[in-house]
């Protein structure tokens, strides 16, 4: 990956919160209202997290026009969020191909067969898209740009890459997240007394300890205020769990066969207050099972 620091961008944004609703497609529901050169294909927000995407036009999608829509981007969502995210791309397909997947409960005898049947849930099916987003974490904020097997990456403000966490010794990779916000209090102000739900897909070199999973995620929680669902792997292939088929931004992508990642384990991790994890995590190996309810 190339990267570029331009010197125009002095945005200092605050970290927005990670959205997306696992049952959603791709993370592409309906159209919103948007400038006349964008068209919004979703936009989900909170006090402390956002989340957009949308198609451009060609000339939209060079990088000094896409730098300036995020530089907006960074002044007018980031600085009051403790996490935000804005997608672009030329094309609703790339959109949808690089996001989410909404998969039903599956049994984990039925994941094999699954990826006999279409092994591009395992990032081969996503090509050489048109695709570019801006990622707020903290201080931090960075740009990325791909165009066909070509990425360049620019830091906005901040010093690091706003993907790469550092959380209680262990380094991690943001590969996606999911959202969904707490409804809105019923007197059209303030803040819910729900909080927002949070899916954080991060891949690391090594899995840690099952209790060193279960320090990242509280401190993730207590960083970002929501309820934080943590799903940890060392490959960047988190379809089964609602999250990206790959990491789109991995020059060069990373690969895998179906038997391996079939027999890799993973740490899937919840909020205390779930049954299927009280308090902690569990290693497992892939399957689709019931997701834990929201109390």
């Amino acid at each position: 990956m190339t990267h570029e620091s331009p010197k125009d961008i002095r945005i200092h944004p605050r970290l927005g919160r990670l959205a997306f609703r696992i049952v959603a497609v791709a993370g592409l529901i309906g159209a919103a209202t948007a400038a006349p050169a964008d068209r919004m294909l979703y936009e989900r927000a909170s006090q402390d997290v956002y989340d957009a995407a949308i198609v451009v036009g060609p000339q939209e999608f060079g990088t000094e026009s896409l730098l300036a829509t995020f530089r907006t981007f960074c002044a007018t969502k980031c600085t009051q969020r403790k996490l935000a995210r804005l997608r672009a791309s030329t094309n609703e397909h790339d959109l949808r191909i690089t996001g989410n997947v909404s998969l039903p409960d599956m049994l984990p005898g039925e994941i094999p067969k699954l990826l006999s049947l279409n092994p591009g849930y395992l990032g081969t099916a996503i090509g050489n898209p048109d695709i570019a987003q801006a990622l707020c974490f903290g201080a931090e904020a960075t740009a990325f740009v791909r165009r066909g097997d070509r990425v360049v990456s620019f830091q906005i403000s901040g010093n690091h890459d706003s993907r790469e966490l550092s959380v209680t010794g262990l380094d991690l990779t943001v590969v996606g997240f999911g959202f969904q916000a707490a409804p809105v209090p019923s007197s059209g102000g303030g803040r819910s007394a729900s909080p927002d739900y949070l899916w954080i897909f991060a891949r690391t070199k090594s899995l840690p300890t099952t209790a060193e999973a279960g320090a990242v995620r509280r401190h993730l929680e207590s960083r970002i205020g929501a309820r934080v669902f943590l799903t940890l792997r060392t490959d960047p292939f988190f379809f089964d769990y609602g999250g990206p088929r790959s990491d789109v931004f991995e020059t060069p992508p990373a690969k895998v066969s179906v038997a391996e990642f079939l027999t890799r384990p993973f740490i899937a991790c919840w909020p205390g207050d779930s049954p299927d994890a009280p308090g902690g995590c569990q290693l497992r190996s892939t399957h689709i099972g019931l997701r834990p309810k929201k109390q």
